[in-house]
């Protein structure tokens, strides 16, 4: 955690303040030249230099834990491999039956297409956790979704074939299973962001205890 300074000032806090650093919160994960006028708007109110560089170091904490895809690339990487086995599964299953009907037409194509899409996907997953990076490019990110996309539209389609509601009940349970992982792990990731944030702020209101005191005179 970065050191930051401490200095004294008060800071009346009311709705429409704090609606106003939500916002800016909100816009700065996408945007971090919002920063800078945000900081600018706490020295027009008074805020002391100190405490908007304090203002600065907290807000740097928490956009870089926003920013931090480690999590998410690692969920998506193990949905990637969900979605291949189940390909593989569902590949001697459907082959045999032809394509006598729209639905099994789907569903053997959109497999063909995710068997190239995870492979591609997987292998280049495990070419960047060799070399050490943990991060999306737009390239790999568009082949992850697709992969996703492809594997359940397959699935969707062989239970449609079988039976329309069980087809659609498959495809609103794989939605609403994707958006609960997608959602829990921005959950947890804002969260830790949050933590950081408030430990940063709690370092402001300790007092430094390791510099001497000056002798008290008699």
């Amino acid at each position: 955690m970065r050191n930051l300074k401490d200095e004294s000032f008060e800071f009346r806090q009311d709705l429409k303040r704090t609606a106003q650093i939500l916002r800016f919160f909100w816009r700065y994960r996408s945007h971090p030249e919002a920063l800078e006028p945000f900081l600018a708007s706490l020295r027009a109110l008074g805020v002391p230099e100190t405490s908007v560089a304090n203002g600065r170091k907290i807000a740097t904490d928490w956009r870089e834990t926003y920013l931090d895809q480690e999590a998410t690339y690692r969920v998506n990487r193990y949905l990637t491999a969900s979605i291949g086995a189940a390909d593989l599964i569902l590949l001697p299953v459907i082959l045999p039956m032809g394509v006598p009907d729209r639905p099994l037409f789907i569903a053997v194509l959109s497999l063909a297409i995710s068997l190239v899409l995870v492979s591609s996907s997987l292998f280049i997953s495990f070419v960047k956790r060799d070399v050490g990076i943990t991060s999306y490019g737009r390239a790999h990110s568009t082949l992850i979704f697709l992969s996703l996309l492809t594997g359940v539209t397959a699935l969707t389609a062989t239970f449609w074939h079988i039976s329309s509601p069980v087809g659609a009940l498959f495809l609103v349970l794989a939605v609403l299973a994707y958006i609960m992982c997608v959602g829990y792990v921005a959950l947890v990731r804002e969260g830790w962001g949050v933590l950081r944030m408030l430990q940063a702020v709690s370092n402001t209101s300790t007092p430094n205890t390791s510099a001497p005191s000056e002798p008290q005179e008699s």
